[in-house]
């Protein structure tokens, strides 16, 4: 018995050195299986995911916070605009608690799904009233930037916060 799982070790072995001796220098013999492999451990590690998801949580709740803030400490000039654009400047402490609000419970990961819901459609919205501008091209930049956030928060939609938030805490709890 181990005479015969002898030579067919060293035959895979000598299979595998003449493999490598026939490519050209440079190459690299990867298998799809290990690809494969390789892949899955990759995409299917939690830690991995986790941290994924607080890093999206983090970029895009980011532009949400300094944009409230920011129209918190410029509101006047906010609200001038607003009105110039044929928006009530009435509304724009609405937009500002909407920014603040919102920015702060996605970066938190609370009811994230749901806000994650609400900003995908402020943040069209946004676009639609302030940037579509068919012949200004920076403007059609910041629409489509617009439309990119709110895929980002369509993503969090369907992915969930992760379990490294306030609501994977209360689902870990449960």
């Amino acid at each position: 018995m181990v005479r015969r799982i002898i030579p067919l070790m060293q035959t895979k072995a000598v299979r595998r050195e003449q493999s490598y001796q026939q490519r050209p220098k440079g190459e690299f013999l990867i298998s799809s299986s290990a690809i494969k492999r390789h892949g899955r451990l990759f995409m299917n590690n939690p830690q991995i995911s986790n941290a994924a998801a607080l890093a999206g949580r983090i970029l895009i709740s980011i532009i949400f916070i300094m944009g409230g803030a920011h129209k918190l400490v410029t509101y006047d000039m906010t609200a001038g605009y607003m009105q110039k654009m044929g928006v009530p400047g009435i509304l724009l402490p609405l937009v500002i608690l909407t920014e603040l609000g919102g920015g702060l419970l996605i970066l938190a990961g609370y009811q994230t799904r749901l806000v994650a819901f609400l900003l995908a459609g402020f943040t069209i919205l946004a676009g639609l009233l302030f940037h579509l501008a068919v012949g200004d091209p920076p403007n059609m930049i910041h629409f489509f930037k617009n439309l990119a956030i709110a895929g980002g928060f369509l993503a969090i939609l369907a992915g969930g916060p992760g379990r490294w938030s306030v609501d994977g805490w209360k689902k870990a709890a449960a």
